[in-house]
């Protein structure tokens, strides 16, 4: 797979507004919503990747089944071992009630049980919906685009969005029950975020030279500005609920196709690129997924003893500390963050790392065949 040297980068933002988002005062945080549109990064970054990864070897000529099950095996490689440890380690305790959701958690199906229930469920999992989105987009996206004449691709991207699109206009015109946890957690409702990250990755492979064109010639900055303009006007929308629902997630995808391209086709300059270049960035993208996986269920751990010693350490009488005892978040924002960090770090240097080691074995490749391996000067296969 080619390497991108700031993609870590941008997988280190769209964490950091998952953080934020959950960890600053919402009073603060969500007239911009950085957690929404850091979800919604993952989502056109995987859109992207995994589509460029597919529609390559697809080209390449390489056998069906085995390309379909390489990509299972590398992406199970990836993704499910911490995943499950996680979750067998919660149901075991019975953390937060997490015995409640464990089927539904252990099937990858607990944004259903969001959706159709209006229930968040318990906090420690209550992040991990995305996951399951992501797992049952791993789960259709290779036939989809295996089976999919390369021509009718990019029509077939413009469906998907549309249908999206329809789908959450629909729920919200109608007032669908619980229709806005169906429109931010159903798998379909978040389809045109990996469709138009699969559109950057259709235009890249057949029309490179084209798409650096429209990059390089300094006409999508006002198209970022102005799509940054409308994601915060629609965040802070206080009409039409429907035009909303409808078209935030379609705007956010959009301005991370505009970001995610210009990170890929031409790179960003000045600070923008030293901070995305930063080695300690780039680190914290690499281990983003355990970041996600592990932040909140360790907020709920080191809560109890963060909030009594706050609770006995500042009082809220004096003048300065009132401020800190009433923002508390000023001070478990950090811990929290350095906490999730650490434990990231050996988890993925520990598990993630030499599980993602055994992905050499399931290289995108032809089998060799007798007519392709070496012949040695005895006339002998080597």
């Amino acid at each position: 797979m080619e390497y991108y040297k700031q993609l870590d980068g941008l997988r280190c933002l769209a964490v950091g507004g998952v953080l934020l988002q959950h960890w600053v005062n919402p009073k603060i945080i969500n007239p911009v919503g950085p957690g929404f549109f850091g979800v919604t990064l993952f989502f056109v970054i995987s859109g992207f990747l995994i589509t460029e990864i597919l529609l390559k070897q697809k080209d390449k000529g390489l056998d069906r089944g085995i390309l379909i099950k390489n990509f299972f095996i590398r992406r199970s490689l990836r993704i499910l071992p911490i995943y499950f440890l996680l979750i067998f380690f919660l149901i075991a305790i019975d953390y937060e009630l997490s015995r409640d959701v464990s089927s539904y958690l252990l099937t990858y199906t607990f944004n259903f049980w969001n959706a159709f229930t209006g229930e968040y469920g318990s906090r420690a999992v209550s992040h991990l919906w995305s996951l399951c989105v992501e797992e049952q987009f791993y789960l259709i996206w290779p036939f989809f685009i295996i089976l999919v004449l390369n021509k009718r691709l990019i029509s077939a991207f413009i469906i998907i969005t549309a249908s999206a699109l329809f789908f959450r206009f629909y729920n919200a015109f109608n007032e669908v029950e619980h229709f806005q946890m169906m429109n931010y957690r159903l798998t379909l409702s978040c389809l045109d975020s990996f469709a138009i990250g699969a559109l950057f990755a259709y235009l890249k492979v057949y029309h490179i030279n084209s798409l650096k064109s429209y990059f390089n010639s300094g006409r999508i900055y006002p198209l970022i500005i102005v799509l940054s303009i409308l994601y915060i006007f629609l965040r802070n929308f206080n009409g039409s609920l429907t035009l909303q629902e409808t078209t935030l997630r379609f705007v956010a995808s959009a301005l991370s196709f505009c970001i995610l391209g210009i990170s890929v086709l031409k790179g960003y300059k000045g600070l923008s690129g030293k901070l995305l270049e930063n080695p300690n960035i780039k680190f914290i993208g690499q281990i983003s997924y355990g970041i996600y996986l592990y932040h909140l269920p360790m907020e709920l751990f080191l809560s109890p003893y963060l909030n009594d010693l706050i609770s006995s350490t500042i009082s809220p009488e004096h003048q300065i500390l009132k401020y800190l005892y009433f923002n508390r978040f000023l001070l478990t924002l950090p811990i929290f963050t350095v906490a999730t960090i650490l434990v990231s770090i050996v988890s993925f240097v520990y598990l993630e790392k030499p599980i993602m080691e055994l992905k050499k074995h399931f290289e995108y490749k032809k089998p060799e065949t007798s007519e392709e391996l070496p012949i040695t000067r005895k006339g002998k296969i080597a």
